[in-house]
């Protein structure tokens, strides 16, 4: 479950419960206001009632845009935007999410592209090329050095590099250079 999914209705229950809450705490302040005049208080606190259920319904609606929204970008879709109404100044906030996102997106496009680049450098060397995480698994390796090794370039990624180099004066350069830096 992504920490973005729309609010649920447990949630939205007591969101509108607690507007209803606030707003009968000012239907009683117009109360004691007005306390002489009965009429205009009640009619006061329905106003009052009407304007905070439906701010807080606008509200509500606005944060499951934004969870749905941000859900998408979340799962890849970095074409998720946010359109709002400028009633209570929701598209400033909708713009800097939507300008986020077009950031986003174009971070990772440019990012793929980068990776294509690399990975075509890789592809096209002759000399064995082998990168290796901290814990000396093998992150990236081209062909030649998949052949070098005896296996396959899928077979070789997440795997111990000490499971396909068997020469020992190599793997200890691995290790006293990783040691030295």
């Amino acid at each position: 479950m992504s920490i973005f999914a729309p609010i649920d209705a447990a949630t939205r229950l007591r969101f509108y419960l607690f507007s209803v809450l606030i707003l009968a705490l000012l239907s009683g302040c117009a109360f004691v206001i007005f306390s002489g005049w009965s009429y205009l208080a009640s009619a006061t606190a329905l106003l009052l009632a009407t304007i905070a259920f439906w701010i807080a319904f606008s509200q509500q609606r606005l944060l499951d845009t934004i969870a749905r929204a941000l859900g998408r970008l979340c799962a890849g879709d970095y074409s998720a935007r946010i359109y709002a109404d400028n009633v209570f100044g929701e598209t400033a906030l909708a713009a800097s999410f939507n300008d986020a996102a077009e950031a986003v997106e174009g971070d990772i496009s440019s990012l793929r592209v980068q990776l294509r680049e690399h990975e075509a450098v890789l592809a096209s060397m002759i000399e064995g090329v082998v990168a290796i995480d901290s814990a000396d698994r093998v992150l990236r390796v081209n062909q030649a050095a998949a052949k070098v090794m005896g296996v396959s370039v899928a077979g070789a990624l997440s795997k111990p590099l000490s499971q396909f180099v068997r020469h020992l004066e190599l793997l200890r350069f691995v290790y006293d250079l990783r040691s030295s830096s």
